[in-house]
């Protein structure tokens, strides 16, 4: 296993205490917010460290591609459903968001696979929307770690960026639907 992979394991490992802390925040225990807070950043910092080990390195294998995106939709998923579900945390983050994210995805899986089964192989590009709504997404988990006041802006931020990276991808899937259906035609 190589260092970029192992060190993706490590951030796999700090979820689950990321959201024992997130859960475990109220009044009563306000250091566990600058635990949690700490944390994250320790998990932001060691994704792109992987990321710079894997490519400075040749250390990039097909486990590190899967398990790198995993680890962030784990991250940002369940970081965004226990900040929505502790209610300690004001500024909030409202039920729905996590909601949509999590739907978001799933629409994009279960489309890939549907496509992969169905059709043919089917490829999900990497776009700048879904780099940028990554962004927005950790920038908007932060904003609300650090209970600042532009969390309603961010959470609206969040929201179109969801939704414009849905539309993209909705949109890709539909092109590659179409395409792959041609190249059938065009072999009958």
């Amino acid at each position: 296993m190589t260092l970029a992979n192992k060190i993706t394991l490590i951030r796999v490992g700090m979820i689950p205490v990321f959201c024992a802390l997130v859960h475990g925040y109220s009044e009563a225990h306000p250091e566990l917010r600058h635990v949690a807070l700490v944390l994250y950043l320790i998990a932001a910092c060691t994704d792109v460290l992987d990321g710079w080990i894997a490519r400075r390195f040749n250390q990039q294998s097909r486990f590190g591609k899967r398990l790198d995106p995993l680890a962030d939709k784990l991250l940002i998923n369940l970081g965004f459903v226990f900040l929505a579900a502790n209610p300690h945390f004001d500024p909030g983050i409202p039920l729905w968001l996590p909601v949509l994210i999590v739907l978001r995805d799933s629409i994009v899986v279960v489309g890939a696979l549907l496509l992969n089964a169905f059709v043919g192989p089917v490829i999900i590009k990497v776009r700048i929307v879904g780099k940028l709504t990554t962004f927005v997404l950790n920038g908007t988990l932060l904003v609300a770690l650090l209970a600042l006041p532009i969390l309603p802006w961010m959470v609206l931020l969040a929201t179109l960026a969801v939704l414009g990276s849905l539309g993209e991808y909705i949109y890709d899937g539909v092109q590659q639907l179409r395409m792959l259906k041609a190249q059938l035609h065009g072999k009958n």
